[in-house]
C-alpha cells in the first residue's frame, strides 16, 4: 500500500498508529528519512537505512563494514551478483567480490533491481512496513 497526500492531512499520525499496533507483532520495519540537505545524493535514504540495518559505526574500517554487510545480506536470500552492487552503493571497496563489468546505466538498473530484491526477500519472511519520512 502506498500512502501519499498533501502535508497536514495526518499521514504521520496514521503511520505512527500502525507502528504502535504492530509493536508486538513480528514484522520488519524499514525507515527512510528524506531531507532537503541530501537532495543531491541519489538514494541517500536507502543508503542510510542499509547502514543502520548492518550496524555500521563511524569508526568501522571498510573491511569491518563489508563483514557487517555480508552478515546482513545473509539474513535475506541475496544473489551473489547483488553483493558487489550493494557494497559499491555504500561506497565500500568491492575487491573481495567478483563484480561483472557494467556500464553506468546498467549498474544503476542492476543496483535498483538488487534493492527491490532485498525488500521482496524481507517481505517473504513476514510482514514488512516501509515508512518514508521527510525531516
Amino acid at each position: 500500500m502506498l500512502l501519499s497526500a498533501e502535508p497536514g492531512v495526518g499521514k504521520s499520525r496514521l503511520v505512527a498508529t500502525l507502528q504502535d499496533r504492530l509493536q508486538d507483532e513480528p514484522h520488519t520495519e524499514l525507515r527512510h528519512f528524506c531531507s532537503p540537505q541530501h537532495q543531491d545524493r541519489a538514494l541517500h535514504p536507502v543508503i542510510s537505512q542499509l547502514e543502520r540495518a548492518a550496524g555500521f559505526s563511524r569508526d568501522d574500517a571498510p573491511e569491518v563494514k563489508l563483514d557487517k554487510l555480508d552478515a546482513l545480506l545473509r539474513t535475506v536470500p541475496t544473489p551473489q551478483e547483488d553483493v558487489p552492487l550493494l557494497a559499491e552503493l555504500l561506497s565500500l571497496p568491492t575487491n573481495r567480490y567478483q563484480a561483472a563489468p557494467l556500464s553506468p546505466q546498467l549498474k544503476r538498473q542492476h543496483t535498483l533491481a538488487a534493492l527491490i530484491r532485498q525488500v521482496e526477500g524481507l517481505s517473504r519472511r513476514g510482514p514488512a512496513l516501509m515508512a518514508n519520512r521527510r525531516i
